[in-house]
């Protein structure tokens, strides 16, 4: 396990594949998500969380587009960890508008947060090559 969290921080351990544990992080969140907003008035359900859900879908793409750039993976995972922070933001103003239950706003900001640290961990991972690439 690495300083950041738990991806994993080891040169060698690094594959192709490496975006997958920040994937599978980010899914877990937005299935948490959706759990806890299923009795969530309709049209909060409707507008405030589809924002949200979008936002989500924005982390995603920005994860499966920094796999996929290698030049630029630094600056995209940046943006998404971005939007992740503004996602964040949005469930907590929901939470303060007692649209979530207790119990299901920490499952969420637990996800999120562990969200976030493999995120940073890919992100401090790409830096580090970056500069013993040059």
């Amino acid at each position: 396990m690495g300083k950041s969290g738990n991806y994993i921080g080891k040169l060698e351990c690094q594959t192709k594949a490496e975006h997958l544990k920040v994937y599978a992080a980010v899914m877990d969140l937005v299935s948490q998500f959706d759990k806890s907003t299923q009795k969530v008035p309709k049209h909060i359900r409707l507008t405030e969380c589809a924002k949200i859900n979008y936002l989500m879908s924005d982390v995603l793409l920005c994860i499966s587009n920094a796999q996929d750039d290698m030049v630029h993976r630094a600056e995209i995972i940046s943006k998404g960890m971005a939007i992740l922070r503004k996602v964040e933001l949005m469930i907590r103003m929901l939470y303060e508008r007692k649209m979530i239950k207790n119990s299901g706003f920490s499952a969420i900001i637990i996800r999120e947060d562990n969200s976030m640290r493999q995120m940073k961990g890919w992100y401090e991972y790409t830096i580090k090559k970056n500069t013993e690439n040059k």
